[in-house]
């Protein structure tokens, strides 16, 4: 009867172990899962920060064309579309389509840009007599 009872008790005692091996690799897919997933969100952050890096050369083009200083406002602009680019390479895929139309946007713009300079540099300088 001693015996019988501790051939059920060990028994037991190995469903336990066999049960807390099974959980602990369960935990440990989680945790990998979780590491996976962490490390993609500080991806996004760090494109948002880009992203906000550009938005403040952007920011400083359009303060510089009102101004009338259309090279540095190019030059701002070159800077913000860099930004953008590598914001797009780093980005997760919710954010890539927001990032190509602004991309795009920015693009349009500092092709704008390019044809004032170039007609404001064909146009003959006034205050020269010319």
């Amino acid at each position: 009867m001693r015996r019988l009872i501790s051939s059920i008790f060990m028994l037991a005692l190995l469903a336990i172990v066999l049960f807390n091996s099974w959980q602990v690799a369960s935990l440990r897919r989680e945790v990998a899962d979780l590491r996976e997933h962490v490390g993609s969100g500080s991806s996004e952050s760090a494109s948002l920060s880009v992203l906000d890096k550009a938005r403040k050369h952007a920011d400083q083009a359009k303060e510089y064309m009102a101004k009338g200083d259309l090279k540095r406002a190019k030059s701002e602009l070159d800077e913000s579309v860099g930004l953008m680019q590598q914001a797009g390479r780093n980005a997760g895929e919710s954010y890539k389509d927001k990032i190509e139309k602004t991309q795009k946007t920015l693009d349009d713009t500092r092709s704008g840009i390019e044809r004032l300079i170039k007609k404001f540099e064909k146009q003959p300088d006034k205050s020269k007599g010319g």
